[in-house]
């Protein structure tokens, strides 16, 4: 007879290692991420799926602070979804996510959002296409930039006001942003040891005592004479030090072949370039769900408060308590019960509530059907500003 299958925490270094043995198998892995998986940072937890004392499955939730509607809220992150082969096709993932989000809502969290596999796999579970980002690849000398009149760049000096400069620049860059993560500080030694293992390079601009932004840079070398440049991470307080800082991009000109940066859609890349029909690719890489979706409708409600009502039903299997009519007039939102001639697949509700998606595109690509016909005021919109600033 066959054992159940049991979800739980992950106990001890013994279950960790098998943990770490199966995402090698099972993921892509040319630098090594794999034996960095643990320790895991404070809030983070991993997951198993046991029969006995084998694990057969696994994720890990991560615990953030993301800015959403002009606040920060706790966001889970799920990462690393691992099977190996003997083990697919269980329903193993199944039980982790019902058991997993259920955790994650009790906890206060009140959204989700992963890096998926398969986005038809994942809708499954309620989670919709965030879109949003671009992919962008150019040659440094095509940047028209003139050498800032002012102000200076500097390495980073691994010092703690170095330190300081960069979390400081990257959480107010961050908070300008839709899925913008507060970043986890690392000490010292913790954030010298990424970089070296990273092998990336961290310029600051600032201008006088005051830290404008930075940029920090990863060269690719490749079977050619010149190398590649990747923008792993570029923040800035203002224009000048934007500007300045992809002014140090261009100085790579006749050393870099190309540029790739994983860039805001709401960047004017174009207006920089003295030729602007340059590769731009837009990316749906990751996927978001509501864990309190009445929560997530009064945030959304207090920031763009919509002059005439919505109403519109989603169901939810795996949090029941997220099933419901929703009836949204300027702040106010009530809860009724679930109208089948009102609903959205929760999928499509996910990319609309957090700007994904827009009510005009699901109505155009036939998602919405008569759910969206009151929306007049655009509470559903696409949002520029979708950026998830981490990766995980």
């Amino acid at each position: 007879m066959a054992q159940e299958a049991v979800v739980r925490l992950l106990r001890g270094r013994g279950e960790r290692e098998e943990f770490k043995r199966i995402a090698q198998y099972c993921f892509s892995d040319p630098w090594g991420w794999t034996d960095r998986i643990f320790p895991l940072d404070r809030g983070d937890e991993a997951w198993g799926v046991f029969r006995g004392r084998t694990l057969e499955s696994g994720l890990i939730t991560r615990d953030y602070l993301a800015r959403l509607f002009g606040t920060w809220q706790r966001l889970s992150g799920v990462s690393i979804v691992e099977t190996p082969p003997e083990f697919r096709n269980n329903r193993n993932i199944s039980a982790l996510f019902a058991r997993v989000l259920k955790h994650e809502y009790e906890s206060g969290k009140i959204f989700s959002a992963l890096y998926p596999f398969s986005f038809e796999y994942y809708a499954r579970y309620g989670y919709g296409p965030l879109g949003g980002p671009l992919f962008a690849s150019f040659a440094p000398e095509n940047l028209a930039l003139t050498r800032p009149a002012a102000g200076d760049f500097r390495p980073f000096s691994g010092s703690r006001a170095a330190l300081d400069d960069y979390y400081a620049v990257l959480e107010e860059w961050a908070a300008g942003r839709s899925f913008g993560i507060r970043p986890r500080r690392l000490n010292a030694a913790r954030f010298r040891d990424n970089l070296e293992w990273t092998r990336d390079r961290i310029v600051f601009y600032y201008e006088g005592k005051r830290c404008g932004g930075f940029v920090r840079l990863h060269k690719k070398n490749n079977e050619n004479a010149l190398a590649d440049l990747d923008i792993r991470k570029i923040a800035w307080r203002d224009g000048r030090a934007f500007r300045a800082l992809m002014y140090l991009v261009q100085t790579h000109r006749n050393q870099i072949r190309e540029v790739t940066w994983y860039m805001p859609a709401n960047v004017p890349l174009a207006a920089l370039l003295h030729y602007p029909r340059v590769s731009l690719r837009r990316s749906h890489d990751w996927m978001a769900r509501p864990l309190d979706v009445e929560a997530i409708c009064r945030l959304k409600a207090k920031q763009r408060p919509p002059r005439t009502e919505i109403v519109f039903s989603v169901e939810d299997e795996l949090l029941p308590e997220n099933t419901g009519t929703y009836r949204i007039k300027g702040d106010e939102v009530r809860k009724a019960r679930f109208d089948p001639v009102r609903a959205l697949p929760l999928p499509v509700f996910s990319s609309l509530v957090f700007g994904g998606l827009s009510a005009a595109d699901a109505g155009l690509a036939g998602k919405a059907g008569a759910a969206l016909q009151d929306d007049a005021d655009g509470f559903f919109s696409a949002d520029p500003t979708l950026f998830l600033s981490e990766h995980f």
